[in-house]
């Protein structure tokens, strides 16, 4: 339905896009313009002797409008067109004895001047308007429509590729098209899972770890994803100390790899709805009459919400650090600078271990640089390159 609706819409806009570009469209306007005015001179009388001043003032006003539109009817893209200008013998007749009637001394049109110029109106045919123009490049905006096409079909084209050259064993290429779809979406698990798998066919476990732990925080129900997890773990030789637990599951893990930590916090938001309106039904028996069936279903309401706001709460502490938007982890043993830089040999600098994961604060040059936030207080600069983050 929203499909069809949004085709309907394009449409109704094509439709008026193409009645607006439509070239024709100022020629019927006059055509009808023409039929009124003759319409209101058929009603003034022809002979001029007998007509007051307004009336005489009203009639060359319609004349004037008249040949305004007839210029416009007959395409004549002059200031002031003379007779000669009308390609029609009849028109130009018309238009000469509509001039003797504005500019003579003694004005006034023959007798049989209106339904002449009514017959000639009617032998005048222009175009009408068609649907089908709104199908024109200039009305449908196809280039906007091939931008969207593409956008949308871009992702699945690179997968493709990615997976072509994954299957003729070309890892390198296979990686290379992963990465720019990791880099275009960072959150996309199915990236992160078959990036990690290029990475571990090149044996880059230590990287391939470091993916493979992005695409299980974001989407840790996927059991492909879980195996190479622990995989990864296996040949890099570390785990992320939040998910240590995770490749053995106690039933908090278990609980918790139900879902993302995004996935848990919209679950934490609902159960605040339902405990909100849990209290509000409650309010509500306060302040009215008391109704059991309002007390029971403000009972069992306020039991589901905590329960699941138990659960939620639960599920998304377990992945500690990782759960965090901001979080990266560090894929090979590094360095943790006292200062964004290399140069200073005198300041302090520790030892990161592979599989350290931290919240990553603040950059410097560009991001070549980033400060890093441990859980225990800790903080430091390392290179952009040596750390992955987790969802950015």
């Amino acid at each position: 339905m929203p499909v069809a609706a949004l085709l309907l819409f394009w449409g109704w806009l094509a439709i008026q896009r193409a009645r607006l570009t439509d070239p024709v469209r100022t020629r019927r306007n006059a055509r009808d313009r023409l039929a009124a005015t003759l319409k209101s001179l058929s009603e003034i009388p022809a002979a001029p002797a007998k007509l007051p001043a307004e009336t005489l003032a009203q009639q060359r006003a319609l004349l004037l409008a008249w040949q305004h539109d007839s210029a416009v009817l007959w395409d004549v893209v002059h200031a002031a067109p003379p007779p000669a200008a009308m390609t029609d013998s009849e028109w130009a007749t018309l238009w000469t004895e509509s001039d003797r009637a504005l500019y003579r001394a003694d004005p006034g049109l023959p007798s049989d001047w209106v339904a002449r110029a009514e017959a000639a109106l009617a032998a005048k045919r222009v175009p009408g308007f068609s649907a089908f123009t709104a199908f024109y490049p200039r009305n449908l905006l196809p280039f906007l429509t091939l931008l969207g096409l593409v956008a949308i079909l871009l992702p699945s084209l690179r997968a493709e590729d990615g997976a072509a050259a994954y299957r003729r064993a070309d890892f390198p290429a296979a990686e290379r098209v992963w990465r720019a779809a990791v880099a275009q979406n960072p959150s996309d698990a199915s990236a992160r899972y078959n990036l990690s798998l290029a990475l571990a066919q090149q044996d880059h476990w230590d990287l391939a770890m470091a993916h493979a732990t992005a695409a299980l925080v974001q989407s840790p129900a996927s059991e492909p994803i879980r195996w190479q997890f622990n995989l990864a773990a296996e040949k890099s030789g570390y785990l992320p100390a939040p998910l240590a637990a995770f490749g053995h599951p106690g039933p908090l893990q278990s609980l918790a790899r139900l879902a993302s930590p995004g996935e848990w916090q919209i679950a934490l938001l609902i159960a605040a709805l339902i405990l909100a309106f849990a209290f509000g039904l409650g309010l509500l028996s306060a302040y009215r009459s008391a109704s059991g069936l309002r007390r029971w279903c403000a009972f069992i309401l306020f039991a589901a919400g905590l329960l699941l706001a138990t659960a939620a709460g639960a599920g998304f502490y377990a992945y500690g650090e990782t759960a965090d938007a901001r979080a990266v982890i560090v894929w090979h043993g590094s360095v943790l600078h006292s200062i964004p830089t290399d140069a200073d040999t005198s300041q302090k600098t520790t030892t990161l271990a592979p599989g350290s994961v931290a919240i990553a604060d603040r950059a410097f040059l560009k991001e070549k640089w980033i400060r890093l936030t441990f859980e225990n207080g800790q903080t430091g600069w390392v290179r952009s390159e040596d750390v992955v983050a987790l969802w950015k």
